[in-house]
């Protein structure tokens, strides 16, 4: 039998690009918090966040299947909300505090998945402006 990796099974392409994101996780073993992350890829099926958790509170084993409320604000200042499952994740290493899940929208409306295509129409514009948000997203967390 052939393994295929998670690029080949995705039914869409994923785009690589920073982009702040506050998400909570929701599973039995962790007390549901709010994380603050960025976007390292996504399409409109998914995405792959990227956390910092300098003091080892997440065990990346207690996040199968963990839900997610992903949000992600907007260079126009709107705010989408993805309901989403973890579907992988990668654990800290001693030398490294930074946890990586990947995750598959849930339940969509044409709405968001019209958002997140914009979000993905601006991946090669304005960079500094997305580090713009994150700094002003920093400011209001």
């Amino acid at each position: 039998m052939e393994n295929s990796t998670g690029q080949d099974r995705r039914k869409h392409t994923r785009y690589e690009f920073a982009y702040p994101v506050e998400f909570k996780l929701y599973s039995p073993q962790l007390q549901a918090a709010f994380i603050n992350g960025f976007i390292e890829n996504i399409s409109v099926q998914g995405a792959c966040i990227q956390f910092g958790d300098k003091y080892g509170r997440i065990n990346p084993e207690d996040l199968s299947d963990s839900r997610v409320k992903l949000s992600i604000v907007l260079p126009d200042g709107d705010n989408v909300s993805l309901l989403s499952l973890v579907r992988w994740k990668t654990g800290n290493r001693p030398e490294s505090f930074f946890l990586r899940i990947g995750m598959e929208f849930d339940e969509m409306g044409d709405w968001q998945t019209e958002s997140i295509n914009n979000l993905i129409g601006m991946k090669n514009k304005d960079i500094n402006m997305m580090w713009g948000l994150w700094d002003q997203f920093n400011r209001f967390s």
